[in-house]
């Protein structure tokens, strides 16, 4: 290589790296559209490079153009390796999700989770995945949230979920431990006491099941679920009087809540 092609090559990784500092400098000010173009060109002038790329597929995915977001990560890929390799596919995952391509999504999670053992987030929404996919998959949901609950062991949420993976395997018991820490763990947070409370309803422990879904209703007096499960708790009980007025509100939260038809404007279409 002579002197004068080594300096046009350090002219031209100057010039990307000041192009790319620009580029990011658009995005953090919010200027997406000025920030795309601009990463564009970068890559159009010096070739496919991955933190341009990487960045086109960040902001598409904010928004949410799925499609051109996955094709900027799908040209990133073949560049990269190790970690950023791992953080480009766990992105690509999220993308085939959006777009429903299911199985691929939980491809791209699964290598991903290889390489990144400790990301106790893509674990949970791998987690989750696969405990939506119902008792086929319950065994990978399972192994998949133990996981998680490993890696951060003092999260409710995730115990929430490695409970309901639990529960809809028939493992009754290893889900009322996994609600009992949730509700130690966040007990002003009513999703856990309603998932316990629920769990003791079905298997006829009703004195229980009361008792923790007033707790969700003292947490949140509107929790829907609390308010549903407990009124139909006490009617089957024969508490009729505040059965009643429990699933009465539930009913107003749930058309409360529902979406409404647009109003009309007065204007002819």
């Amino acid at each position: 290589m002579t002197a004068g092609s080594a300096g046009t090559i350090s002219q031209t990784s100057n010039a990307s790296a000041e192009q790319l500092e620009a580029a990011e400098r658009l995005a953090r000010e919010g200027r997406i559209e000025a920030a795309l173009e601009a990463y564009r060109e970068l890559v159009r002038q010096h070739g496919a490079a991955p933190a341009a790329l990487l960045a086109i597929a960040e902001l598409e995915i904010e928004r949410e153009n799925w499609d051109e977001a996955g094709a900027a990560v799908d040209q990133a890929l073949p560049l990269l390796s190790g970690a950023a390799l791992a953080a480009a596919r766990k992105m690509r995952g999220q993308i085939h999700f959006q777009l429903k391509q299911y199985d691929r999504a939980a491809q791209a999670w699964q290598q991903a989770a290889q390489d990144l053992p400790h990301d106790f987030e893509l674990w949970q929404r791998l987690g989750q995945f696969y405990l939506n996919l119902g008792p086929p998959r319950s065994a990978e949901a399972i192994a998949t949230l133990e996981h998680a609950v490993e890696l951060e062991p003092e999260r409710a949420l995730l115990r929430l979920d490695l409970g309901l993976a639990y529960e809809r395997a028939g493992r009754s018991s290893d889900a009322r431990r996994q609600y009992l820490r949730a509700t130690q763990l966040a007990p002003d947070q009513p999703q856990a006491w309603t998932s316990l409370g629920i769990l003791e309803a079905r298997l006829n422990e009703n004195e229980a099941a009361e008792r923790h879904l007033r707790l969700a209703l003292r947490a949140d007096p509107e929790h829907a679920a609390a308010l549903f499960e407990l009124g139909n708790l006490l009617r089957r009980r024969g508490d009729i009087d505040e059965a009643r007025a429990l699933l009465e509100r539930y009913r107003a939260l749930h058309q409360e809540r529902a979406p409404r038809p647009l109003e009309d404007d007065g204007l002819d279409p």
